[in-house]
C-alpha cells in the first residue's frame, strides 16, 4: 500500500460551527425584534429538518431555493408572519457571515504540511451545496483536489456510494487512500467498510478504546504517517 490521497472529513475535524444553530437562529430573531422560547425554536426546527432533509437530494444547485422553503417553515411554526419574505431574505444573509465557522487553530498548518509532502487531498463530507461557499469562506478551497459531499452523492456517510464517488473522483483505490475523521460510524466504519484506512480524530478522547489508528490533533497526522511506514505501508514518494 503506498497512500496517495488523504481525505478529510469536514465538520468537527477541519473547522466547527459556533454557537451552536439554535444559539445563532435566537440572535437572528432578537435582533429582529422577536423574542422566541428556545424550546420552541428547537421543535421548529426538528419539523423541518424531517421535512426537508428528506428532500435535500432534489435541491442540488437550488440550496436557495430549499432554504426559502425551509425558512419559512420555521417562521410559520413560530407564528411569525413574512408575507413579503424580508425575513427569509435577512436569515439566509445572517447565516452567510463565515464567522460562524471557525478553523481549529492546526488546520491549515496540517493542509499544508500534508500537501507538501506530494499526497492529493480531497474531502467528504456529509452536507450540502452550501459547503462549497464555506469552504471558500475559510480560504480552505485551494488546499483540495477534489471535494465530495452528500447531496450531489445521493449518500450520506457511512454508505459506500459517497466514498466510491470520492475515490473515482481522486482517481485512487481503496487501498491507497486514507480517510480522517471525527465521527466513528461515519467516518472510521465507512471508510473500513470500502477498504479506505481510516483515522480518527478524538479530540476529547473519548474513544480511547477505539479499533483504529486514532489522533487528538490534526499535527498528529505527522506521527500517524511515521507509523504506517513502519507497520509496512508508505506514501506515495515525491518528485523533485
Amino acid at each position: 500500500m503506498r497512500v496517495k490521497t488523504v481525505f478529510f472529513d469536514v465538520g468537527n475535524t477541519l473547522f466547527y460551527a459556533s454557537p451552536s444553530r439554535n444559539e445563532i437562529w435566537l440572535e437572528f430573531l432578537a435582533t429582529t425584534g422577536f423574542q422566541v422560547q428556545p424550546s420552541i425554536l428547537k421543535q421548529a426546527l426538528n419539523e423541518a429538518d424531517a421535512l426537508y432533509e428528506a428532500k435535500l437530494y432534489d435541491y442540488v444547485g437550488q440550496m436557495e431555493k430549499l432554504w426559502a422553503l425551509y425558512d419559512s417553515m420555521i417562521f410559520r411554526k413560530l407564528g411569525i408572519t413574512d408575507r413579503d419574505g424580508t425575513l427569509v431574505r435577512e436569515v439566509n444573509k445572517w447565516w452567510d457571515q463565515p464567522k460562524w465557522y471557525r478553523l481549529y487553530p492546526e488546520t491549515r498548518e496540517t493542509l499544508q504540511a500534508v500537501k507538501n509532502r506530494g499526497y492529493k487531498l480531497g474531502i467528504i463530507s456529509n452536507n450540502n451545496d452550501d459547503l462549497l461557499k464555506q469552504l471558500k469562506s475559510l480560504e480552505l478551497s485551494e488546499y483540495f483536489d477534489s471535494i465530495t459531499y452528500s447531496q450531489e452523492a445521493r449518500a450520506n456517510k457511512p454508505e459506500p456510494a459517497i466514498f466510491q464517488l470520492a475515490l473515482k473522483r481522486a482517481e485512487c483505490s481503496p487501498n491507497d487512500a486514507v480517510h480522517v475523521g471525527d465521527n466513528y460510524e461515519k467516518d472510521i466504519l465507512g471508510a473500513r467498510r470500502i477498504g479506505i484506512l481510516p483515522v480518527l480524530v478524538d479530540r476529547d478522547d473519548r474513544h480511547s478504546d477505539a479499533d483504529c489508528l486514532r489522533i487528538r490533533d490534526l499535527r498528529e497526522l505527522e506521527a500517524c504517517a511515521m507509523r504506517l511506514k513502519s507497520d509496512g505501508f508508505a506514501p506515495r514518494e515525491m518528485k523533485d
